[in-house]
């Protein structure tokens, strides 16, 4: 169970990631708000990467819980936000050259 719910955090963060690539920044323009965005995956992950105890551990599950509903919170913010960005995005570009490169 807790080797699928990693792995689909670890898809989650991958996605994130593809979305917000260096192509992005070239067709926007806007590197300092695509960085922006990288850092609030980023701060997904850090929780994660310093958990107090054992994620395997079955009596942990409440704690783990609560992880997950945190990450799940901030998954569902920053879905927003870059949402927000690239609508804004496709709003300001100048050439249909440019949105089909995005």
């Amino acid at each position: 169970m807790r080797c699928g719910e990693l792995h689909e955090i670890a898809q989650i963060l991958q996605h994130f990631y593809s979305v917000l690539h260096s192509d992005l920044k070239a067709v926007t323009g806007d590197t300092h708000r695509i960085d922006e965005l990288v850092g609030e995956v980023q701060r997904l992950v850090d929780p994660l990467e310093q958990l107090p105890f054992d994620v395997f551990d079955k009596r942990q599950a409440n704690q783990w819980g609560s992880v997950r509903t945190s990450f799940n919170a901030g998954v569902m913010k920053v879905e927003g936000a870059v949402r927000d960005f690239i609508n804004n995005s496709f709003k300001k570009l100048r050439s249909a050259e440019g949105a089909f490169s995005l």
